[in-house]
């Protein structure tokens, strides 16, 4: 008994997320049984501010890294092949890749330079190297951005509250939303945007994104895949727990995301609004989580939720949408199709996290224990990705990732073909500037570091010169977690009346995470790709 009612609460629960948060070009995928502890989250702190050892640290980047870049596949089942990652994808396409020739017009170019001069500022690292990242602008694109998002979160989330609201408090519920509270919070996602526009420069930065995604590409096209090779070379850590196969530099934003002051938006379920989720919950969803007929025992859920974007500053999805580059054995990446198909139909995208769970039941229903399915109290360094196939993938155990044959001949194959590349960027880098959205510090710095021999801590040039470039991408495009400004708005409910309805036996219990549960990760679907434009010349 105590499994279907957990299986029906992870159900109501996944339903209700998917309504909220996918879109046409975005999908949840679940992996049940994923925490992270708040010791872990400390990855991304100054080595200063944490009580990581440095090789804790950089243990958990890596495990972390590594699952952000698993490719899915398109569905809500979590089963990734844990024998490939998004960078090493990407970094195949762009070895194999046949670009477009083509130029910009005067015109052209000018506008380019002035959309990247407003969309960029450059942090110098200490042999002089500028690393491009976010500008003032963007980074207030992004935090307006964010605030509108949770503004829209929390509309819909109470109004599928009241679209599915039953029993004595249903037709109370409904008046107060027609009355006063929808308009209330249409008034709020209206505020939010027009913050936005006004105040996060969301006209001018996305004129300048798009103006960039479509003429830098063209503009470049001769030393693209060399720049792009260059930043995929400096985002690499070498990981000794890896088996000599490194990770890519990833992490997530607003990085004070996870202190446990910032606030989060709560979401609770009474139990007639998980009995009305679970009838509209699709067929693959119902086969994922079973439990599909709750229990009266139950009477609700809380939690906390964010939605956590993960950061790759070595990833450019516009290059996904560029219609410049084919490839020559005509490989499908995406059909850009719903569902997508093909090597890689979408990356993850975002996280969506959840803290501080209650469950409030009926005080016979205790002898029951309960576990939710989509809840984890098991911290990611335990995960063994449980239920993969066998023969198609490896499992996964984070911090000692198995390396097959085929994985370190591929990783050899390309490291040779990387440095190849390099050693040829390095004469040229000399008299040929770089594109200025692509990082410089790599061949210049090594080669100089090569030449005097300089050593900054005892790493290796290229280590030192990654070393800087990633702190400097972590402090340039992560933003700090804003707050929405809900003024004094009256709740729908009292959240305590929601939680704990009034003259009824009943039990919080709250479960004990000592860190976050993540609930889902948001996919983003990729474009058609490659799409190629017949009419350029090849």
């Amino acid at each position: 008994m105590a499994q279907a009612i957990a299986a029906a609460v992870s159900l109501a629960l996944a339903v209700k997320l998917k309504k909220i948060m996918e879109q046409e070009d975005r999908f949840l995928f679940f992996p049940r049984g994923l925490g992270f502890s708040y010791d872990y989250l400390e990855f991304m702190h100054d080595p200063a501010r944490t009580s990581l050892s440095a090789q804790e640290q950089l243990n958990f980047r890596a495990d972390f890294a590594r699952l952000m870049n698993l490719v899915p596949e398109d569905g809500p089942n979590f089963i990734p092949d844990g024998s490939r990652f998004l960078w090493e994808d990407l970094r195949q396409v762009l070895v194999d890749s046949v670009f477009a020739r083509s130029t910009l017009t005067e015109e052209e170019e000018r506008r380019l330079a002035a959309a990247i001069d407003f969309l960029t500022d450059e942090r110098v690292d200490d042999d002089g190297f500028s690393i491009p990242v976010n500008s003032a602008a963007v980074n207030r694109y992004y935090e307006y951005k964010t605030l509108h998002e949770e503004a829209t979160r929390i509309f819909l989330d109470e109004k599928l509250s009241v679209d599915f609201a039953e029993g004595p408090d249903a037709q109370r519920l409904r008046e107060q939303w027609q009355l006063y509270r929808q308009k209330q919070l249409l008034e709020a996602c209206q505020k939010a945007e027009r913050d936005w526009v006004t105040l996060g420069f969301k006209h001018q930065v996305e004129e300048c994104m798009a103006l960039q995604n479509s003429l830098e590409l063209r503009k470049y096209l001769n030393r693209y895949r060399q720049a792009y090779l260059s930043d995929l070379e400096l985002s690499e850590i070498a990981d000794l727990n890896g088996q000599g196969v490194g990770f890519f530099t990833t992490f997530f934003s607003p990085l004070n995301v996870f202190d446990r002051q910032v606030p989060w938006t709560r979401i609770t379920l009474t139990r007639a609004e998980m009995e009305g989720l679970i009838r509209q919950a699709p067929p693959e969803l119902a086969a994922l989580f079973g439990g599909q007929h709750g229990d009266p025992g139950l009477e609700a859920v809380s939690l906390e939720y964010n939605n956590v974007m993960v950061l790759r500053p070595w990833f450019k999805p516009e290059f996904f949408g560029s219609r410049c580059w084919k490839l020559p054995d005509g490989r499908m990446l995406s059909d850009g199709r719903v569902p997508g198909r093909g090597i890689l139909p979408a990356y993850v995208n975002s996280m969506i996290v959840a803290r501080n769970v209650q469950v409030v039941r009926r005080r016979e229903s205790l002898r029951d224990a309960l576990v939710l399915p989509l809840l984890s109290k098991v911290p990611l360094q335990q995960v063994k990705f449980a239920g993969l196939p066998v023969a198609r993938v490896q499992p996964v155990i984070p911090g000692r990732l198995p390396v097959g044959p085929a994985t370190l001949s591929r990783s050899a194959t390309l490291k040779n073909t990387l440095m190849r590349a390099a050693m040829a960027r390095s004469e040229a880098a000399v008299t040929e500037p770089a594109p200025p959205s692509f990082s410089r510090v790599a061949p210049l710095a090594a080669r100089k570091r090569a030449v005097t021999g300089e050593r900054d801590s005892g790493l290796s040039p290229l280590a030192a010169a990654q070393q800087q470039y990633a702190a400097a991408k972590l402090e340039g495009l992560a933003i700090r977690s804003p707050l929405l400004r809900r003024g004094r708005l009256p709740v729908l409910l009292d959240a305590d009346a929601r939680l704990a309805p009034a003259g009824k036996d009943l039990v919080t219990e709250a479960v004990s995470l000592d860190g976050v549960s993540v609930l889902a990760l948001v996919c983003k679907r990729l474009p058609k790709s490659p799409d190629p434009d017949d009419g350029l010349q090849w």
